[in-house]
Formats: C-alpha cells, sequence, structure tokens
C-alpha cells in the first residue's frame, strides 16, 4: 500500500500536475471547468481526469479525516497561465493558514518570475470573488491597486468600494472613495451612487442626502438609479413620504422612474406597516404602465402580511401566479410567515401541497420558515423530516435553519438530541459563535449561531 503522506504535500503534487496539464492546452490558457485540488488532512493519492465537455479535472483523493478548510478553484472558462499559477499558489498559503507577510511575498515573487499583465489579474480576482474568499479577495484587490502594471481604474475602484458596502464596511469605502480621488482618478455620479446605497443601506440618511446634494453641485444629473438608492434610503430611515417627494422631482427632471423605484416606496411602506399606502403605490406604477415583476408582488404581499391581512396577501401572491409569473423562494416564505402569524397551518400546508403539485418546490428559506413554525407546535418529527429533506436534497442550510432545529429539539425537551445535534452540525463546518440558552430551561444546551 501506497504510503499516506500530509495533505498539504498531496496539495502540491495535484498542483504541480496541474501545471503540467496546462502545457498540452498552448499558451492562451487552460480550459478549465470547476477545477477541485481539495485539501485534506491526510491524502491517499492524486488523481487527474476529464470532467464535462473534455475539460480536466484534478483531485486530491481523501483518505481521512478531513480539513475544516477546502481549497476549490472556482474560475469558469479559459484562464490565463499565468493566472492559474498565482492561483494555485493562493490556494496552497490559504490552506497553510498562512500569514500577511508570505501572502505578499508570494505576491511580489509572481510579478518578478511572470510579468503579469492586467488580464491576468482579472482573472485571478475572479476565481476569489465570493463570500468564502471575500477576506482574501479585499487584500488582493488593494494590492494590485498599488501595482503600475495593473493600470487601476475608476471601476475598479467603484467594484471594490461596492464589495466594502456590502460586507458592512463603511470605513473601508469611505477611504478608498478618499484614496480614488488622491490619486487622480474621476469620481463620476456612478460611483457616487454606488456610496450614496451604502450610506442609505447603513440607515446614514443624512450622508446619503448630502452626497446626492455634492453630486448636484458637481454638475452631475442624478439618474434612475441614484433617485433610487436615495429613495431606498429614505425607506430605511423610515420616511418613504419624502422618498414619494423624489418621485414627483424625477418626473419634473425628465428622469423615467423604473419597476425599482416603485419597488423601494412600496417597501418603504410596508416597514412601516402601512398596507394601504404600498397599495396605492402599486396602483401608480400600474396607471403609469411599469411592468410588474415578482420581487414587486413580493413587496406588497410583505406588506399585508405584516399588518396581518392574511386574504389579501394572499391575493397578491395568487396575481403573481396568473399573471404568468412564478413565485421564487422569497415570496414563498413571506406568505408562510403571514399564515404563521394567524396560526393558519392548513392553509399554509395546503398552499405548499398546491405549488408542489404545479412543479413549485420550496426553497431553503420556506423549508426554514416551516421548520420554525412546526417547532414552536412541538412537531419535531415533522421539522426533522423536512430538515433531513433539505440535506438529502443538498439544499442550503442556514445558521437560521439550524437554530430553528436545534429550538425544535430543546423546547419539546429532547435535550441530548439537541446537544448531539449542535455536535454534528459543528463536524460539517456550521460557524457557532453566539451563544443563547433556549427559553428558561436551565438545563438546556448552549448553542451559538452566526
Amino acid at each position: 500500500m501506497a504510503a499516506v503522506l500530509d495533505w498539504h504535500v498531496r496539495l502540491t503534487i495535484a498542483a504541480n500536475s496541474l501545471a503540467s496539464l496546462e502545457g498540452s492546452f498552448g499558451s492562451r490558457g487552460l480550459p478549465v471547468g470547476r477545477v477541485q485540488l481539495k485539501c485534506f488532512e491526510k491524502c491517499s493519492g492524486v488523481g487527474a481526469g476529464f470532467g464535462v465537455g473534455g475539460r480536466p479535472l484534478l483531485t486530491a483523493v481523501h483518505a481521512g479525516k478531513r480539513q475544516v478548510w477546502t481549497a476549490e478553484p472556482l474560475v469558469r472558462g479559459k484562464v490565463t497561465k499565468r493566472a492559474m499559477h498565482v492561483i494555485r499558489d493562493l490556494r496552497i498559503w490559504m490552506s497553510n493558514a498562512g500569514d500577511e507577510e508570505s501572502l505578499f511575498r508570494i505576491l511580489d515573487q509572481w510579478v518578478s518570475k511572470m510579468s503579469p499583465e492586467r488580464r491576468d489579474w482579472l482573472d485571478v480576482l475572479k476565481d476569489f470573488d465570493n463570500k468564502r474568499d471575500r477576506g482574501i479577495l479585499f487584500k488582493l484587490s488593494e494590492w494590485a491597486f498599488n501595482e503600475d502594471w495593473f493600470a487601476v481604474n475608476a471601476r475598479d475602484y467603484t467594484k471594490l468600494i461596492e464589495r466594502y458596502g456590502k460586507a458592512g464596511r463603511i470605513d473601508d469605502a469611505e477611504r478608498l472613495l478618499q484614496e480614488m480621488e488622491a490619486n487622480g482618478n474621476i469620481i463620476d455620479m456612478v460611483t457616487l451612487t454606488v456610496m450614496i446605497g451604502i450610506f442609505g443601506k447603513s440607515r446614514q440618511l443624512e450622508r446619503a442626502v448630502k452626497l446626492f446634494d455634492v453630486a448636484k453641485e458637481r454638475g452631475f444629473l442624478p439618474d434612475t438609479k441614484a433617485y433610487n438608492a436615495l429613495m431606498v434610503a429614505y425607506g430605511y430611515a423610515g420616511q418613504p413620504g419624502e422618498a414619494e417627494l423624489l418621485l414627483e422631482e424625477m418626473t419634473v427632471a425628465g428622469v423615467i422612474a423604473d419597476v425599482e423605484t416603485y419597488c423601494g416606496l412600496i417597501n418603504g411602506y410596508g416597514r412601516l406597516e402601512q398596507a394601504d399606502q404600498a397599495h396605492r403605490v402599486f396602483e401608480l406604477m400600474l396607471s403609469r404602465g411599469v411592468k410588474v415583476n415578482t420581487k414587486v408582488y413580493t413587496a406588497l404581499l410583505d406588506a399585508y402580511g405584516k399588518v396581518g391581512d392574511t386574504d389579501s396577501a394572499r391575493a397578491v401572491f395568487d396575481s403573481l401566479r396568473m399573471n404568468g409569473l412564478t413565485p421564487d423562494d422569497r415570496a414563498i416564505c413571506l406568505m408562510l410567515n403571514a399564515y404563521e402569524r394567524r396560526d393558519l397551518l392548513n392553509r399554509a400546508v395546503g398552499m405548499v401541497v398546491e405549488l408542489e403539485s404545479a412543479e413549485i418546490k420550496p426553497g431553503p428559506e420556506s423549508l426554514t420558515a416551516l421548520i420554525g413554525w412546526f417547532g414552536r407546535l412541538g412537531l419535531v418529527a415533522e421539522a426533522e423530516e423536512l430538515f433531513n429533506e433539505m440535506e438529502k436534497n443538498k439544499l442550503r442550510i442556514f445558521p437560521k435553519t439550524c437554530a430553528a432545529m436545534y429550538k425544535a429539539y430543546s423546547r419539546a425537551g429532547q435535550l441530548d438530541k439537541a446537544r448531539e445535534f449542535t455536535e454534528v452540525m459543528r463536524g460539517k463546518g456550521v460557524a457557532f459563535n453566539e451563544a443563547f440558552v433556549m427559553g428558561s430551561n436551565s438545563e438546556a444546551p448552549q448553542l451559538s449561531i452566526t
């Protein structure tokens, strides 16, 4: 039997094998499907083969306990050889939990040896552009911005500012905006709109309004997206009436309101539980000939659900389907929430059965809502069955899904099962770091969910 090597040794072998595979595909780059370089604590070998469409596939074979971290490049399509070279090294660096100093050393050596171009680095950034790798994406992006060969431009800055905003890193977004201007890049309406949206969603209305005014002072003409961003800011601040005044301003300025404009207004009134106002905006939208989409129907449904008007919420849900649209997971989940507020379990189950007969299956959000509802009713077996179905169908398991299942066990007094469930989910990589205790039962085990 072949000796079992450490996982990092096998990963290095896999990476080198991948490099040798590249050569047979010419200098234009390696057409990669979903190249797998999986990192395990112990590996018994490395296999090379071909995936869908004859694309190369390389996998380090598991032979022991799996590491929590898995290295798996996500680049699709053609990738330059230079990009794949550093992606491989960066994935190995991540698997070894390397420090920042060694990261920059890898990058400097890559530049020195391979003289990369902008296209190469864009391929690298694309590979790390996902939630799991967001932390390193920020480091890689800012490092590249200081490299002359990358030729950073205004759109590069804007994209990274937007990503910082989505990650809730407002200070970094502002810092990058200042750096962008200091380096001589022109801050245009696109960049300002992104910042207005960031301030608005972080409930910093005054700063969003001020930036909107700054844009006007600089001679920019706000477009539909800019107005929408400011209207959303008013909505989050609980001032949908002020947002609707902007709709009138848009009309005077000749700026066309789109479906997102009205959806933002409906959401704003919905947050204040003013379903009648939300419906009025919906009717206004129809009268102006704006085509309604699933997102708008869902916003109106949510507004009715929050005030306990289940019949109106269901009417909106049915109208969505009658107009040739398919309810998404969020719409189904919100309809279930509306039924739960009124303890209408039979109607909720009936709706799910009806949807499944039309080949519309509830997604992870909807099933999570049902698991929580079943748990509160003491229907542990039913909740457990839904959770197992989610795992079987490889649906996304949210932290709140685990919390709902855990609460179901705890409420039913099945403390051993709750503890066992906690350990099983930890073993599957679910992060537990925010402690809470179920009810007043001091014996209930503590579970932390991110």
